[in-house]
Order: structure tokens, then C-alpha cells, then sequence
């Protein structure tokens, strides 16, 4: 006669046992969805994968994807770059409260790529992404504020009050 013991192989409660490796295994699996699957794709390199499911939440408001979608435009992956597309999908997300999404609309306005160079809409942006803890955005904001003049700084402390009091879709 075998003991329980040795007959499950030095497990004591081969039910309970089976019963946490389905629920690790389930967990693991509710933790990728669709936006991890995009991520996933687009990191390699499969963006004709990644741009559809971006697309489909990017659409339905979600931050993350639309910051991704605008980088998509932004760089060319998967998609002929289009700086109206990469602008429409960055300002979308940086609106929704996406820091990075904020500091690369931000280097967008200091660099003039894309669109007209603009140092105030620049700091506005930065200066969010840094509320939101963007340690690039501080960097970028020291850099397009020693290139401002104190006009340009008082208007863009006057637009982020204006953002303060009426929300992020209200911010240039």
C-alpha cells in the first residue's frame, strides 16, 4: 500500500494544488488583454497586428493607446507617418491626462515638427507632463523656458490656469 503521500508524488493536497495552478494560470492570462497583445506586437515589430487593436481602443478613449497610435503616425510603423494623425492622437491622449503623451505634444510645439513652432503651447504641455511626474519634461521645460521672454512665460502660466479651472480639453 502506498501512502498519501508518496503516492501523490510530495504533494499533500493534489486537489488544492491543481486548483492554485489554475488560478495563477488564469490570472496570468486576465492580465493580457488587448492593449498588452498590441504592445506586444508593436514591440516586435508586427504592426500590422498592433495598429487594428490600438486603433479600436484608441477610438473608444483610451489614453495609453492613442499615445501609442500617435507614435505609430509619429515614426512611420505600420502606417504612412502622418503628422495630422500622430497631432490628432498625442493631443487626444495628453487631454485624457497621459504625462508622456503631454511632453512629446510639448516637443512637437518647441521643435516646430509637424506643427508651428509655438514656445508658450510648448511649456503649457510640458509643464503638465511634469505636474505628472515627466522627469524628461522638466528637463525640456528648463530648455524652452531659457528661450522664452517673460511675456511668453506670464501667457503660459495664464493657460495653465485656464487648464486648472476648466480641465485638460480646455489646455493649448
Amino acid at each position: 500500500m502506498f501512502s498519501s503521500s508518496s503516492r501523490n508524488a510530495g504533494f499533500r493536497h493534489p486537489v488544492r494544488t491543481a486548483i492554485a495552478l489554475t488560478v495563477t494560470l488564469a490570472s496570468s492570462l486576465a492580465l493580457s488583454g488587448p492593449f498588452e497583445d498590441a504592445i506586444a506586437a508593436k514591440n516586435g515589430g508586427d504592426y500590422s497586428r498592433a495598429f487594428p487593436i490600438l486603433q479600436r481602443l484608441a477610438t473608444q478613449g483610451n489614453a495609453e493607446a492613442q499615445f501609442q497610435l500617435g507614435l505609430m503616425y509619429l515614426q512611420g510603423q505600420g502606417v504612412n507617418p502622418s503628422a495630422k494623425d500622430a497631432y490628432r492622437w498625442l493631443s487626444q491622449s495628453a487631454r485624457r491626462g497621459n504625462p508622456e503623451a503631454q511632453s512629446n505634444l510639448g516637443v512637437l510645439y518647441a521643435r516646430g515638427r509637424y506643427i508651428p513652432q509655438d514656445a508658450v503651447k510648448a511649456y503649457v504641455w510640458f509643464s503638465l507632463a511634469v505636474r505628472m511626474g515627466n522627469r524628461e519634461a522638466s528637463t525640456n521645460l528648463d530648455a524652452v523656458r531659457r528661450k522664452m521672454n517673460d511675456d511668453q512665460i506670464a501667457a503660459g502660466n495664464a493657460a495653465l490656469l485656464i487648464c486648472d479651472a476648466k480641465g485638460l480639453n480646455q489646455c493649448e
